[in-house]
């Protein structure tokens, strides 16, 4: 090594002189100068990125003035001490054994911090826990469901109006498995799949609260004698109304934009839409 270097200063020092000879043409005079640093204009580091002959061969060096080829030993930093992993013969590596990393394995680093989502998805405590009492509202939801189905005829029943309450636990449900799709790390699915699981349970829960509120106060709230009668169609126009708005509505969101997976930052997976090629957040 002490040898590459003295051969790379000769040759740097030799081309400096050979090319200052135009401000001079006594050798020993730009010797002189040289010794002295009056040359130092021309002591650029691309003087000394000259290849020379040394003792192992051809000594090639590249444009930052590193070795391109050569013979060397690779060593291997393990538990504070250097060991020798193998050798370099003319650019050729050959490796006795895998070098150890920091972590004390032979993978190789990636270069980049490890990444943890923030996401919860499905294995996380919290996930669990909100996906348990999801899922317990949906078993209660459905034996509700089938509680209300089969005694439809009873007359306690048939006051509340089976149909709406079938309508409304539908949306109960379809609230219920949004979380599912909450937790879940974003996907265009996922991305697709939330608000319409979300937003048409919600409205079918409020637009059949709406209509069965509607019912009883056309029903407590009658001044005439005659008595009023409020049926199921009448109200059906009422939550369907409020549930084919959202429909439409988010159809039409649908059709002017497309929903995918993005990083907002460096750990969050969340949603964008791309819409008149602005990317909002959701």
């Amino acid at each position: 090594m002490a040898y590459s270097c003295m051969m790379v200063m000769a040759d740097g020092f030799n081309r400096t002189v050979s090319n200052s000879t135009g401000l001079s043409t006594n050798t020993t005079r730009m010797l002189e100068q040289l010794a002295a640093g009056q040359l130092g204009d021309y002591l650029s580091p691309s003087t000394f990125n000259t290849s020379f002959l040394g003792p192992v061969g051809p000594v090639i060096l590249d444009q930052n003035g590193d070795m391109a080829t050569g013979s060397f030993r690779v060593y291997n930093i393990q538990n504070g001490a250097q060991r020798e992993i193998g050798r370099m013969i003319a650019g050729n590596l050959n490796l006795t054994s895998p070098p150890i990393f920091h972590d004390g394995t032979t993978k190789v680093p990636t270069g980049v911090p490890d990444r943890s989502y923030l996401n919860p998805g499905y294995k996380s405590p919290v996930s669990i826990a909100l996906l348990s009492i999801s899922a317990f509202g949906t078993v209660i939801v459905l034996f509700s469901m089938i509680i209300v189905i089969f005694y439809r005829k009873r007359e306690v029943f048939k006051a509340s109006s089976p149909l709406f309450c079938v309508l409304e636990l539908v949306g109960f449900l379809l609230t219920y498995v949004s979380v599912a799709f909450f937790l879940g790390y974003r996907s265009p699915f996922n991305c697709t799949m939330i608000p319409i699981t979300f937003h048409l349970g919600y409205s079918l829960i409020l637009g059949n609260l709406i209509a069965k509120n509607y019912r009883i106060y056309r029903i407590f709230n009658n001044i005439f004698i005659t008595r009023t009668v409020v049926t199921d169609g009448q109200l059906l126009k009422v939550s369907g109304a409020i549930v084919t708005i959202t429909a439409v509505s988010y159809a039409f969101y649908c059709r002017i934009s497309e929903s995918s997976s993005a990083f907002l930052t460096i750990d969050y997976l969340n949603c964008v839409v791309l819409l008149n090629d602005r990317i909002n957040s959701e």
